[in-house]
């Protein structure tokens, strides 16, 4: 059970914060068991994630953030994120400067007992400068309080980021009558001068607005106002797609890329509706899992009858798979006429119950205006997936009886987003991004062989027009002839 989350904040300080990462590993396990360790990234030059490549972060629970927007002074804002993203009951936010030795971990957790209502701050030593002028000086902003407490008090005022100053000023103020602060002179914090921002410490603007909000008792109340991503650690998932015949070729493709690129993917789940003899082909396949799903193999191409049909299919066998396996990581579900172009673990944001693909709205010849498309979504969390898909089926069923024009996929899916009856949290992903269809850049994760046709035609052609459809102008390379054999594909052909 982890007591204490110790929250960093990092912005250009490369060498200490390997420093940092390597002091907490440096204590003994049992108190190292204990905590906690979140590495918020201010949107350094060079990713947190990136400076502690070849740091083995194995021994430590530890999570690493970083902000995508580099704002000037966002001490306020990443104090903010660290404490949102706080899992534990206690927190200790701490500046580079500033190193947590083992004996003070030690007395952190004999502190970390009390009721809500009371914060620790700590003093200061410098080792091997004992002039220096912050030897013996309590420190005036990191401390021990419990994570309810910082959010009684209204958190850090983000109205002062963009200037210097008076951060701690403003939470202190408002905390004289939230949390009795007890001074821990006996206890020392490790100041490391080298991990000081180099930064312009012009304080006027945030004196002059810190002291108007103090006198007039008026805060904001508004919260991380800036993107940002968690990046570590690496999070496990299942990816779900659906397939006939008609699109071997596609599958093919999908998987191999999928094994390739993959390295986190935990199992790639198959709806078989309608593989024929090549079922075995595909099961043979490492984490490959084949769920049995209503046939429909009347593909006549695209707008056809079939089509329509394995589009349907497609939402029907994902509430099938929700229904007979309960996951707790999440489930990426992508067509399958796609090849992935590197691991997609980082565009999974817990944050959300559930992520959609969206791309600039269009008006379908039924007048329903389509932002949302089901080409790749993820489902973060099980039971409210598992409601969100159930509406989405009801809705289609709707559009059916309606007689609204086929598909009824997106259409439906438009209009359960927009609704959004089941109060789900929804996050977005950028069609170019998670899957890209017609110009792949270095941003995209995948390259989504889309139709461009509008009448029906043979599987062939369907198969041949939309893989050459594709503009490359990333670095990587969509390695088709890697991951379709020749004879394969000709013996499918045939």
């Amino acid at each position: 059970m982890k007591k204490i989350t110790v929250n960093l904040s990092f912005y250009n300080q490369n060498e200490v914060l390997v420093k940092q990462v390597n002091k907490w590993k440096s204590w003994r396990k049992e108190i190292r068991d204990q905590f906690s360790f979140c590495i918020i990234d201010d949107c350094s030059k060079k990713s947190a994630l990136d400076i502690l490549t070849g740091v083995d972060l194995s021994e430590l629970d530890i999570s690493i953030y970083r902000v995508l927007e580099d704002l000037y002074c966002n001490i306020a804002g990443v104090r903010n994120l660290s404490a949102k993203e706080c899992k534990t009951d206690w927190m200790i936010i701490i500046d580079m400067d500033t190193f947590i030795s083992e004996d003070l971990a030690e007395s952190l957790l004999d502190l970390a007992i009390d009721e809500r209502g009371k914060a620790y701050k700590f003093n200061r030593r410098v080792p091997n400068f004992k002039n220096h002028i912050k030897e013996g000086k309590m420190h005036p902003a990191v401390t021990l309080l419990r994570n309810d407490d910082y959010w009684e008090v209204g958190g850090c005022e983000e109205d002062l980021v963009g200037h210097y100053g008076s951060t701690d000023f403003c939470f202190w103020h408002r905390a004289k009558n939230v949390i009795e602060v007890i001074d821990r002179k006996d206890l020392y914090l490790d100041y490391v001068p080298e991990g000081e921002s180099d930064i312009v410490r012009e304080t006027v603007h945030n004196h002059i607005l810190s002291q108007t909000r103090a006198r007039n008792n008026e805060w904001s109340n508004t919260y991380v106002r800036f993107p940002w991503k968690k990046q570590y650690p690496i999070i496990k998932y299942n990816i779900f797609t659906v397939a006939n015949e008609a699109y071997v070729p596609f599958l093919e493709i999908f998987v191999n890329s999928v094994l390739d690129k993959c390295p986190e993917v935990n199992h790639i789940i198959i709806g078989d509706v309608g593989l024929g003899e090549y079922r075995k082909h595909f099961l043979k396949k490492d984490k490959v899992i084949l769920l049995d799903c209503e046939c429909d193999n009347d593909f006549t191409g695209i707008h056809s009858d079939g089509w329509a049909k394995a589009t349907r299919q497609k939402t029907f066998s994902l509430l099938k798979l929700m229904k007979c396996m309960d996951f707790d990581i999440p489930l990426i579900m992508i067509d399958n006429d796609v090849c992935v172009l590197k691991d997609l673990s980082p565009l999974i944001d817990d944050r959300y119950d559930i992520q959609i693909t969206s791309r600039p709205p269009v008006t379908n010849p039924a007048g329903f205006v389509l932002k949302e498309i089901a080409s790749f979504m993820i489902f973060n969390r099980y039971s409210n997936s598992k409601r969100f898909i159930e509406t989405w089926i009801s809705k289609m069923k709707e559009l059916e009886e309606n007689n609204e024009q086929l598909p009824h996929e997106t259409p439906a899916l438009n209009l359960v987003v927009e609704e959004n009856s089941n109060h789900l949290s929804i996050g977005n992903l950028e069609e170019k991004i998670s899957c890209a269809p017609r110009v792949v850049t270095d941003d995209s994760y995948a390259a989504h062989f889309k139709s461009v046709m509008t009448q029906k035609c043979d599987k062939v052609t369907n198969f041949e027009m939309r893989i050459t459809n594709i503009t490359n102008n990333s670095r990587y390379d969509i390695e088709i002839d890697k991951y379709l054999d020749d004879k394969f594909y000709e013996d499918w052909k045939q």
